[in-house]
């Protein structure tokens, strides 16, 4: 059915009848069965390459486009792919398929870098103006949008925020914090595994963070906030973690003496969330599989060369929590465009 409203004062039609999307893996990926398909125990760094087809039928551009422009409609066929867990969104542009009405192209999707809910819309848009008002007439408008499709995958290992609680408390009423009112975040290491706490004190930081927006101020201010946050924590919570497996292999002398077997039993000794924090950083912080990375830090630790693992620590953190990512919504702010 064509709508309109507010925001779009011309026909435009959305829904299942108005764009029909079907999206293919390969015989060795996943299934999209009723819109969604799950990603479940695939192995680091695959990648799916989805072939996606879209038909637009014949009425749907009757409906929002002038009789004068259907024997050679100027329409762009995309699919918008989103990740509001990733904070990341682009656009796919397809190409004419082998059959009138029919548009194709590819998703080349890498698990390095997809976790959570993955949506992908079909929309088209104008892709020049028009000279009919009673629709649609600006270059880029969209007109017609089709239902979304889910890609889930399972979560990465991400201890913040997923395998850590995060609360909200007001540092100036609680007195165990009060003398941190002016700082943004602190970390409970007495509860196991630790929590971090948001300073609900601090000016509109609890809607911010909490804030599902993808554009305006507050994404943007959003997107600036969590790198410093998460950074830090990912440090904090690594030189816990270090200094508890650095106890433990001390007190084995197999381990010391270089016993891969009672380095690995010492790791099994610390608590969940501290294996997690390990087992997640130390590969990338090394670039070795589990079992490797486990002995290159026990041998750090043992030898006293903690400082090797922090040097190559700041890469790894800063490329996990997109630091950059903070800096280019900064300048978004600043210039006060694109926000």
């Amino acid at each position: 059915m064509s709508i309109h409203h507010d925001f779009f004062p011309y026909p435009v039609l959305s829904g299942a009848h108005a764009l029909e999307m079907h999206l293919d893996a390969g015989p060795l990926g996943p299934a999209c069965v009723n819109g969604l398909a799950e990603i479940v125990d695939a192995p680091p760094g695959a990648r799916f390459t989805w072939s996606i087809q879209v038909t637009i039928p014949e009425q749907s551009l009757r409906d929002v486009l002038p009789p004068s422009e259907l024997a050679g409609p100027p329409i762009r066929v995309m699919v918008l792919v989103e990740s509001v867990t990733a904070r990341a969104r682009s656009a796919i542009t397809l190409g004419a398929g082998a059959h009138p009405g029919v548009f194709v192209g590819e998703w080349d999707q890498s698990l390095d870098a997809s976790f959570g809910d993955i949506s992908l819309t079909p929309v088209v848009v104008r892709a020049a103006a028009g000279s009919d008002p009673s629709f649609a007439d600006e270059t880029g408008a969209m007109i017609l949008r089709g239902m979304q499709a889910t890609v889930r995958c399972d979560p990465r290992a991400r201890p913040l925020g997923e395998t850590l609680d995060v609360r909200f408390v007001d540092f100036l009423a609680d007195p165990s914090l009060s003398d941190r009112s002016d700082q943004l975040y602190a970390i409970d290491f007495v509860s196991s595994p630790p929590v971090i706490l948001l300073n609900s004190a601090v000016n509109d930081l609890k809607r911010i963070m909490k804030s599902e927006a993808r554009r305006g101020y507050e994404a943007r201010i959003r997107t600036a906030i969590y790198p410093a946050i998460a950074a830090q924590v990912w440090t904090s919570l690594a030189g816990v973690a270090l200094d508890r497996f650095r106890s433990q292999l001390l007190e084995d002398d197999e381990a010391v003496d270089g016993s891969l077997e009672a380095r690995l039993a010492a790791f099994e000794l610390m608590d969940d969330w501290e294996q997690s924090v390990l087992r997640y950083l130390c590969p990338k912080v090394y670039e070795l599989s589990a079992d490797d990375a486990v002995q290159a830090v026990a041998a750090a630790l043992i030898d006293g060369r903690a400082a090797d693992f922090f040097s190559r620590l700041a890469d790894v953190v800063q490329h996990h929590v997109a630091s950059r990512s903070g800096y280019d919504a900064l300048l978004i702010l600043r210039s006060g465009t694109g926000i």
